[in-house]
């Protein structure tokens, strides 16, 4: 399709959902349970449920083009325009709704809630994802946020709920990660998946 096209692009939640699971799961042999369509009717619940050994091992919230633009590719014709966009104040929607997601079906928070995102835009990056949770560090360690106090608030308790997030560039076909230092599963969330605490707000 040609950059300038005023078509919307089409994307295919399938293909990314098995980036997804290449880049984080099958390695460590994480099966993941999609909801019934009478499970989804009844109430807010991620996107998924993950096994390992047959045992429910945690919850899985994927956000794709499908949920945002924003994580879209730019085209041509856009580009600048894509530079003032509130990249922050969109994740910051995508965390708060995933924690009243993960709040559905794990009230007791007594498994890990990992939340993926799988981005084809390459002008946003995982730092942009921990600004929206941490905010931006000045030079003496103070953190200047990036979102209004009260949306703040809500997605520092959010994201408190969810015990890992993974930041997946799906035209690198790369896996980063981002971990809350205040969940409660943070050190489950990363034996999990075989990775180390780096980059965590």
């Amino acid at each position: 399709m040609p950059e300038n096209s005023l078509e919307p692009r089409v994307y295919d939640e399938a293909v990314d959902a098995a980036l997804m699971r290449k880049l984080a799961f099958d390695t460590k042999n994480i099966t993941l349970e999609a909801y019934t369509d009478a499970e989804l009717k009844a109430g807010k619940t991620p996107d998924y449920k993950l096994y390992k050994d047959g045992k429910l091992c945690g919850y899985c919230e994927m956000k794709s083009p499908r949920d945002d633009w924003v994580l879209e590719r730019p085209g041509s014709d856009d580009a600048i325009v894509r530079r003032n966009l509130p990249f922050h104040r969109k994740l910051g929607a995508h965390v708060r709704k995933a924690g009243q997601q993960f709040d559905a079906v794990n009230p007791e928070h007594n498994v890990p809630n990992i939340m993926v995102f799988v981005t084809h835009a390459p002008d946003i990056e995982r730092r942009d994802l921990h600004a929206t949770i941490s905010g931006l560090r000045t030079a003496d360690g103070t953190p200047i946020f990036m979102l209004s106090p009260r949306m703040q608030e809500q997605v520092l308790d959010a994201a408190r709920k969810i015990d890992l997030f993974l930041w997946i560039d799906a035209e690198k076909g790369t896996l980063q990660h981002v971990s809350v230092n205040d969940a409660p599963h943070q050190a489950a969330a990363l034996e999990l998946l075989g990775l180390k605490a780096e980059g965590a707000p």
